[in-house]
C-alpha cells in the first residue's frame, strides 16, 4: 500500500514539474515575442526617421540646385 502511495506521489510530482516547465516555457516564449515586437517597432521608428530625414535633405538639395540653375539662366539672359 505504501509503495502505491509513493508511486502516486512520484507521478503527481512529475506531472506538476511538467506543467510548471510548460508554463515557464510559455512565459519565456511570450517574453521573446514581446522583445521581438519592441525591436521591430524600434527599427521601424528608426527607418521612418531615416527616410524622413533623407527625403528632407534631397528636397533641400533639389531646391538649391533649381535656384542655382534659375540664377544661371537669369544671368545668361541679361
Amino acid at each position: 500500500m505504501v509503495s502505491v502511495v509513493n508511486s502516486m506521489n512520484n507521478a503527481a510530482e512529475k506531472v506538476e514539474k511538467k506543467m510548471t516547465d510548460t508554463l515557464s516555457g510559455k512565459k519565456e516564449e511570450e517574453n521573446l515575442v514581446e522583445q521581438t515586437k519592441k525591436k521591430v517597432d524600434d527599427v521601424t521608428f528608426q527607418l521612418k526617421n531615416y527616410f524622413s530625414q533623407s527625403y528632407e535633405q534631397v528636397r533641400e538639395q533639389t531646391k538649391t540646385a533649381y535656384e542655382k540653375v534659375a540664377e544661371t539662366l537669369k544671368s545668361s539672359f541679361k
